[in-house]
């Protein structure tokens, strides 16, 4: 497949040179060696794509696609990029280590599966092994240590019953909750027997500080397996039954007796009197108490609804701990030319004392005089401040009304850029240099026509060359889309006289319902007119065009770098 590359690049050209349809970054020519980066759940290759012309290689990516075969397409064609497959490998680090043949890890990214945390899907959260991904991930992150980090994920990710983000984001920074002494566990007559059968529950105590705390304290006990939130109350159905089905309906009954009434005592003489069982039922059991590395968003952004205690995380917030700092953001791409609402949350994490700071890379930051010599600036005081084993954690939110962070200079976190008014601009070279996409994610001419005919409901601007490809596109499936549109448009036709009829007859009744069909005919006029210009300049061109058909490239929409992910609503 050939492409015809934007004009006036020419200039780019001593930097660039190309590979197998990707343009690659030229470190001998700029004398620039290129930053490392790893693609853990790679899917189509979007970051891999994005890299075209930067200085930045991609040096291995992670693709298992067990259910979704055709995902790995994009690495079949480019075959310089070697896939490590299951991202849950234990040996996946090591791989990744010998292909940097001794370079610096310098950038990860990945978009874990949104399935168990979009409103689409069932919302099982860290119950389902979909969800359990972006904790290896994590720990990925921990093994290869790089500089930069980068994680994706659907917007529902914030208010996760399981409040996976703020598994996420303590993961990262490096928080663990410090070890509590649970000698009085041990001193207890009741466990003596539960030590010895059960040898595993001394190492889970250890590593589990906050199940430590509600098996030492009655009032926590209480509060953790009463709480009126959505996780609890699952957690109490699901506790007994799990219990019943591994070891029998006997001591199922007395445990899940204990939760319901929030007894202690109870639940501990219960668990006393099953030693081997011990073990297994600490593990149901866990879930209740808040996990090692777990943050919980503070009350201002919890609420009560009919009953429920609803948890979730601000659209936007930094975290500072004793590995890295953490920002996040939700982005909406209908703020950046694309037609559809899809919200996303992009979270970005840098090593402390790297000198790099992710609100920088996240955040927009508006222009601002300088401050005055001796002046002094406001500085936020962290909303959350924990003390962890091996540093405090501190988090920074805007504040719930205001939605501000009050602080010296206000970065913006909105869901679309800082000037809404203007356009955005292509700032990197990569943007204008995707000039290659496989056959297999080209969008059909209707789902182009589909974009276009929504943007113009919507009074949207799409980019020109986005917009210069959806047109050529639909152009050359006109003939699979002419009857459905010319069909369409003859029954607007119809249906706009009827109602015009009506409307005079009713002297006015009806207007608004006359309106809305001569929008919408407008609009399909349009189309029409545009498809009919551009298959008759296709035609004459492709006439004046046979004599040197060897010395003339065909442009394709695939010039343009289009994303198919329609996880929150459908084309």
């Amino acid at each position: 497949m050939q492409t015809v590359r934007p004009e006036g690049l020419e200039y780019l050209d001593k930097h660039f040179v190309p590979l197998k349809g990707k343009v690659k970054w030229d470190a001998e020519a700029t004398g620039i060696a290129p930053l490392t980066m790893f693609e853990g759940f790679a899917g189509v290759g979007a970051p891999y794509l994005a890299s075209a012309g930067l200085p930045i290689e991609t040096v291995a990516i992670s693709e298992h696609s067990g259910y979704a075969p055709t995902q790995c397409q994009v690495w079949k064609t480019w075959t310089d990029v070697p896939n490590l497959d299951d991202i849950t490998a234990p040996d996946l680090a090591g791989r990744y280590g010998v292909l940097l043949n001794g370079r610096d890890p310098h950038i990860m990214i990945g978009g874990s599966p949104c399935q168990p945390f979009s409103f689409a899907g069932n919302r099982q959260g860290l119950r389902d092994i979909r969800g359990n991904l972006a904790l290896r991930y994590c720990e990925l992150i921990d093994e290869v240590n790089p500089e930069i980090s980068g994680w994706e994920n659907v917007f529902g990710v914030l208010n996760d019953p399981t409040n996976a983000f703020g598994h996420l984001i303590g993961h990262l920074s490096g928080f663990r909750r410090p070890r509590t002494d649970w000698s009085p566990l041990r001193a207890d007559p009741r466990f003596a027997r539960v030590f010895e059968e059960s040898p595993d529950v001394a190492g889970m105590l250890d590593d589990h500080p906050g199940l430590c705390s509600l098996l030492l304290d009655d009032e926590a006990f209480r509060v953790a397996v009463t709480e009126p939130s959505e996780k609890v109350k699952d957690l109490r159905r699901s506790f007994p039954k799990a219990i019943s089905k591994e070891h029998g309906a006997a001591l199922a009954k007395p445990l899940g007796k204990a939760v319901l009434d929030g007894d202690r005592e109870a639940f501990l003489s219960a668990l006393a009197a099953a030693p081997s069982a011990a073990a297994e039922v600490l593990v149901a059991f866990s879930p209740f108490a808040v996990a090692p590395h777990e943050i919980l968003p503070p009350d201002a952004y919890c609420t009560m609804t009919k009953g429920t205690l609803k948890r979730r995380w601000p659209n936007a917030g930094v975290v500072a701990g004793p590995s890295r700092v953490v920002a996040w953001r939700v982005i909406d791409a209908q703020h950046y030319g694309v037609a559809q609402r899809r919200r996303r949350i992009f979270a970005v994490a840098t090593k402390v004392g790297n000198g790099l700071d992710p609100t920088a890379i996240l955040f927009d930051w508006p222009e601002r005089p300088p401050r005055k010599a001796g002046g002094k600036g406001k500085v936020k005081v962290p909303d959350i401040h924990i003390k962890g084993a091996t540093g405090d954690v501190m988090v920074w939110l805007p504040d719930p009304k205001t939605k501000r962070f009050g602080t010296d200079c206000e970065p913006h976190w909105g869901e679309g850029p800082l000037n809404p008014g203007r356009k955005a601009k292509l700032s990197d070279p990569g943007c204008l240099l995707r000039t290659f996409v496989p056959e297999s994610y080209d969008l059909s001419a209707l789902a182009c026509l589909g974009i276009l005919y929504r943007a113009d409901r919507r009074d949207k601007a799409i980019p020109v060359r986005l917009e210069a490809g959806l047109d050529e596109y639909v152009c050359g499936g006109l003939d699979l889309v002419a009857g459905h549109v010319e069909a369409e448009l003859a029954d607007c036709r119809a249906a706009l006289l009827a109602i015009e009829e009506l409307d005079a007859a009713l002297k006015g009744a009806t207007r608004l319902g006359a309106a809305d069909f001569a929008r919408k005919l407008e609009s399909l006029t349009t189309l029409v007119a545009r498809n009919d210009a551009l298959a008759a300049i296709r035609t004459g061109g492709a006439k004046g065009s046979a004599e040197d058909a060897d010395d003339t490239d065909t442009a394709t929409a695939t010039d343009t770098d289009t994303d198919t992910d329609t996880d929150d609503e459908e084309i």
